[in-house]
């Protein structure tokens, strides 16, 4: 057990290091340089608020898979395929990318015997790392309509009217940055009021991360108003 500790360790060592390599320069730590340095006002954006609840979402997904007792159950290197995931999605790599990282590490598991992770931990794991994807696409739309350009912010206006055919005579990617902006700038984004208030009121004390507005709720809301 103690040797399948040190492996998975070092699997989980060498998988994040890799993700970090590879976007260390990405556009969510470009969005982080923006808030770090000044670019942006955490009075005037939502943007912190995203880039916390993506800190908090890799926490979650990184170190919740292995305090649930994954690793202790002999399960560890499917878990670490998880957590090498989920460290590949919260440095910006692609959820294709994540995932062959986490099956490489998964297909270790097989070699070393490793049992399958108990159901409860996989739930977990996909709920923190599906939020992971969604906060991390935000951030990077967010990026974008302050820089101006983007391709992030081309997708989000595409996806818009490949879903909303009647807005594509007169919806284009600078009114779509200029919503996206308005949004932000009012805190509309981060206050909760563009989520389903009835999921909103069943929790007690809604955590901020639960208050973000993602792709769905804005896109709901543009139709709404169209």
């Amino acid at each position: 057990m103690k040797n399948l500790k040190k492996v998975i360790l070092l699997i989980c060592v060498l998988g994040m290091s890799n993700a970090y390599s590879i976007g260390k320069k990405n556009k969510i730590q470009d969005a982080r340089n923006m808030m770090q340095e000044g670019t942006l006002s955490a009075d005037e954006t939502c943007l912190d608020e995203y880039l916390t609840a993506q800190s908090q979402y890799k926490r979650m997904l990184t170190l919740g898979v292995v305090g649930r007792g994954a690793v202790g159950a002999a399960s560890g290197t499917v878990a670490a395929g998880s957590i090498v995931g989920g460290a590949a999605l919260s440095y910006g790599a692609g959820a294709a990318a994540a995932a062959s990282a986490a099956a490489s590490v998964a297909a270790a598991g097989a070699v070393t015997g490793a049992v399958v992770v108990a159901p409860a931990v996989v739930v977990y794991g996909t709920v923190s790392a599906t939020k992971l994807i969604q906060t991390n696409y935000m951030i990077k739309v967010l990026r974008d309509a302050y820089k101006g350009r983007g391709s992030s912010l081309n997708k989000f206006t595409k996806k818009f009217l490949r879903r909303n055919k009647e807005a594509r005579g007169y919806m284009t990617r600078e009114e779509m940055r200029q919503i996206v902006l308005d949004l932000d700038q009012a805190g509309a984004l981060c206050d909760g009021s563009m989520k389903k208030q009835r999921r909103i009121h069943k929790l007690r004390v809604p955590r901020q991360r639960q208050k973000l507005a993602l792709k769905k709720d804005i896109y709901k809301y543009i139709k709404n108003t169209l």
